[in-house]
């Protein structure tokens, strides 16, 4: 498996964990409703799954890099407020960032 594919399906997992993290009350984002959060990050996972498993797609794999790359600005830019349960204060913007820019450059692989 390329390294780029690895990121994406590493990827997959963390967004199931992330829905049931918010189900069990440790939601990812500040300001969205938890169900919401969880309905977002497992229709995420389905959705890079397919990106990941039908790479010929290239078209959802570029409008999903863009997507991504968009994101990553509002997480840097202090746009998208990120949950810490570990009380690191103004690292999760910029981890976050540094992190969909990794997959935006994995899906274009």
């Amino acid at each position: 498996m390329k390294t780029g594919e690895s990121f994406v399906y590493a990827t997959t997992f963390t967004y199931l964990a992330a829905a049931a993290a918010s189900l069990l009350g440790y939601p990812a984002m500040e300001g969205i409703h938890p169900m919401l959060q969880a309905l977002g990050y497992g229709g995420f996972a389905l959705v890079l799954n397919y990106a990941r498993s039908h790479p010929e797609n290239r078209d959802l794999r570029m409008a999903l890099a863009a997507l991504y790359g968009g994101l990553a600005g509002m997480s840097f830019s202090g746009i998208q407020k990120w949950k810490s349960y570990a009380y690191v204060d103004g690292v999760m913007g910029p981890a976050m960032a540094l992190w969909d820019l990794a997959l935006a450059v994995a899906l274009l692989e």
